[in-house]
Formats: structure tokens, sequence, C-alpha cells
């Protein structure tokens, strides 16, 4: 969500799944929403049973800096070259150029990653000078997705809210204060 925005929403953001809040003072907040969180269920599961490592091994990864390094300097989406499809399954074909399970979900955090950079850039204008981004939801627990995130937007402060629910807190300071006045 961006509630810095002065442009208007255009054609293209409406395409790439960005809309337009109103606050009560008539000010807007462009937001972006994708299902990154199912894409992320959906193809760990698929990455489970294709190694066949049990349900969530995801949990017990630990970060590889250089791993992370590596697949970044290659930047390739390899299961979703193009749009994320309905069913939310990225390229199963793909993971035969895989060796463990490890490799190909580091390569599935790096292509949501890039969604939520790409995302994030969709509702910014064009004259930004976007200094923090904070980061909510079950993602920010994830230290792959961090260290990506931090690869992908290297001038940026990335803050991650300890509180839960963060959007719905904000939405109801937002009123309380509106109510308030």
């Amino acid at each position: 969500m961006n509630p810095f925005s002065r442009e208007k929403l255009t054609q293209s953001q409406l395409k790439k799944d960005c809309l337009c809040f109103m606050t009560p003072e008539k000010k807007q907040v462009k937001s972006s929403m994708q299902f990154l969180g199912r894409v992320h269920e959906v193809n760990a599961m698929l990455i489970s049973d294709y190694f066949n490592v049990g349900k969530s091994p995801f949990l017990k990864i630990g970060l590889k800096k250089q791993l992370c390094i590596n697949i970044f300097k290659k930047s390739a989406n390899i299961f979703f070259p193009n749009d994320i499809p309905l069913d939310f399954k990225g390229n199963q074909n793909q993971l035969n150029k895989y060796n463990c399970y490890e490799g190909a979900y580091y390569q599935l955090i790096f292509e949501i990653t890039h969604r939520v950079c790409q995302q994030i850039q969709s509702v910014l204008d064009k004259d930004n000078d976007l200094k923090d981004v904070y980061i909510s939801g079950g993602f920010n627990r994830n230290e792959i997705f961090i260290e990506f995130l931090s690869l992908m937007m290297p001038g940026q402060n990335i803050k991650f809210p300890e509180g839960k629910n963060a959007s719905a807190l904000g939405a109801a300071l937002l009123m309380k204060g509106y109510l308030e006045c």
C-alpha cells in the first residue's frame, strides 16, 4: 500500500491488480495485491512432493546467503517465466533442474520476492523518494525472503512490524483518528 501517491491510478496499474482506496479525507491510498502466500503454499508442496521430503521442510531451512546471491545474480524466473497461472502452480517440468529441495525452494522464494518488488514499484509515483518499506504478514518471518528483498531493494530501509494484522490495525487507527475529529 502506498498512502503517499499523488498520481492517478492508470490502466496499466489496474491490469497489474492495483487498486486505489480513499481515506475519509478523500486522499488516495494505492494498493497492490497478489496471492503470494497461496503461490508459496501450492508450490512449496509441489516441490516437497517432487523431492519426497515431507510436508513443510521449508520451516527447517536456514539462510544460505551465498545461495541467495547466486540465484539473485542469475535473476531468472524458472517456475513463473510469465504470469502466475490461475491455479498458482509454477512450471513443474523445471524441477528436474534441481538436485535437492533446497535449491528449488530458494528459487521459488526468489521468484515470489521478485513479484513483491514488481508490485511495490507498480504503486509508486514516477518521482518517488521511497526510503522505508514495511512488510507485514507471514513472509516477514522467512529469512530467505528477507535476504532476497534486501538484495533487490538495496536503497530502501526494509522494516518488519512485529504486530499481527498490521493492515487492519492501520485501517482501525485511521478510522479512530477520523471519528475523534
